[in-house]
């Protein structure tokens, strides 16, 4: 029975893949530079998390801000992991949205 349940565990949890399981940090960091929200949400994800990046929380809210995630949900999130910016972290972290920003805008040519 017990060889049973891990065997249906082990496939549950195989299931449950996420989005970008298979795109490196490269694949994701172009999809973002390009304005695709997923993507920058994902960078936000693994920079808050430091999943294949160093933890970094000033770049984990400036890629979440640009897919559109709220001043609001990125705090419970921050404090579901743990994590709490500072005042000095949410101004750079302001800074670094708008260099992403102007960053994206100019390779469209806007």
């Amino acid at each position: 029975m017990t060889s049973y349940l891990f065997i249906i565990s082990a496939t549950l949890a195989m299931s449950v893949v996420p989005l970008f399981a298979n795109d490196d940090f490269d694949s994701l960091k172009a999809k973002s530079d390009e304005g695709d929200k997923d993507s920058q949400f994902e960078l936000g994800k693994r920079y808050l998390t430091g999943n294949g990046v160093s933890l970094n929380v000033v770049e984990a809210y400036a890629y979440w801000k640009l897919s559109g995630v709220t001043l609001e949900s990125f705090r419970k999130d921050c404090e579901s992991e743990d994590v709490v910016l500072t005042k000095s972290q949410t101004e750079k972290g302001e800074r670094r949205f708008k260099e992403l920003q102007a960053q994206i805008a100019k390779s469209k040519g806007e």
